[in-house]
């Protein structure tokens, strides 16, 4: 298999930049790429939210076709520039691809079990919407295990996808960060976070 059929394989077998895992928004260039009004960013024709319409049964619907944007096709995360290299297998990206579908996936029915989950929003937006609510509610620390969860999940994409390695610790990402290590699921985010690169 080539280089560029072992990409295509790879980007098809994951769809997290475009699923709303990685990325809450995406700005569009100067294109036609159809959405739809709700998709865009208060009205802002050069932002769009994520999921992307087009992602559809767990992958790009438009990949191979003269539809798909500028912006999605010179987007190359970590695994893709690594495995075009010869420095990686096919088979080892995978590894950590599926290994954060699965924790995408745990996300996702946490947020689902506390009622709190909107397919239409990015998975960090719902997060932080059920952080937020939890914290007006004074609640127990319930909302805790899923904002922890997505905290390593950033992690792990910033260690293999290479995402977010331009961002520093931010004031609210510190404040997340000792927020879930102060609480009793702390133990999550130390074992995700010690697994073997």
């Amino acid at each position: 298999m080539g280089v560029d059929s072992q990409q295509v394989t790879l980007c098809l077998s994951c769809g997290l930049c475009c699923n709303g895992a990685i990325f809450s928004v995406i700005s569009r260039e100067a294109e036609s790429f159809e959405i739809t009004a709700d998709e865009l960013i208060h009205n802002d024709a050069q932002a769009f939210r994520l999921p992307c319409v087009h992602h559809i049964g767990n992958k790009c619907s438009i990949y191979n076709t003269p539809d798909k944007p500028h912006v999605c096709t010179k987007f190359k995360c970590r695994l893709v520039t690594q495995l075009d290299a010869g420095l990686t297998s096919l088979e080892e990206c995978l590894i950590h691809v599926k290994e954060a579908q699965s924790c995408v996936e745990e996300i996702k029915v946490m947020l689902k079990d506390q009622g709190k989950f909107d397919k239409k929003i990015s998975l960090e937006l719902n997060v932080n919407v059920l952080h937020q609510r939890s914290l007006k509610l004074n609640s127990n620390g319930q909302a805790t295990l899923p904002l922890l969860k997505h905290i390593a999940l950033k992690l792990y994409f910033r260690r293999y996808f290479g995402v977010f390695e331009k961002q520093r610790k931010t004031v609210s990402w510190t404040r997340d960060l000792w927020l879930s290590l102060k609480l009793k699921y702390y133990q999550t985010l130390i074992s995700f976070i010690q697994k073997p690169a």
